[in-house]
């Protein structure tokens, strides 16, 4: 009987031996799957932080040609009410030419220079050549 005993004791021997390598060799296995996963987890995580900062900096120029966008409609519907205020007057003045300087919303203010003629005040502030001397020498 000794004999099966031995026997049995180096197969029993052989069966713990097995399942300890195979055991090894599978956390082993295991162990560096998961080091390649958590790199590629980390290679896509580093990927989707530089996208979400590329994603910031994209918005935040959207956001100010959002802005400068909203100034030149502004500027653009300015622009469209004095279009539209200039081809008022001038259709108006158009159609009535003889009343359009009484009318004139952008006309000079006329006053009387002391020979009785009626200026401009925007002219009135220039000397008249004519009557202007050179420091005695007389007119021209």
């Amino acid at each position: 009987m000794s004999f099966i005993q031995h026997n049995v004791n180096f197969g029993l021997m052989f069966l713990i031996l097995l399942a300890t390598t195979m055991l090894v060799g599978a956390t082993v296995f295991f162990q560096v799957k998961y080091d390649q996963v958590v790199t590629d987890y980390n290679q896509q995580a580093d990927l989707l932080d530089d996208l979400a900062d590329e994603l910031q900096f994209h918005q935040s120029a959207l956001g100010k040609v959002n802005d400068a966008l909203k100034v030149a409609q502004e500027r653009e519907a300015a622009l469209g009410q004095i279009t539209a205020r200039i081809s008022a007057e001038r259709q108006r003045i158009a159609r009535n030419p003889i009343r359009a300087n009484d009318e004139s919303p952008t006309r000079l203010p006329v006053r009387k220079n002391p020979e009785g003629v009626t200026v401009n005040s925007a002219f009135a502030s220039r000397p008249n050549r004519a009557s202007t001397s050179l420091n005695g020498w007389g007119a021209f």
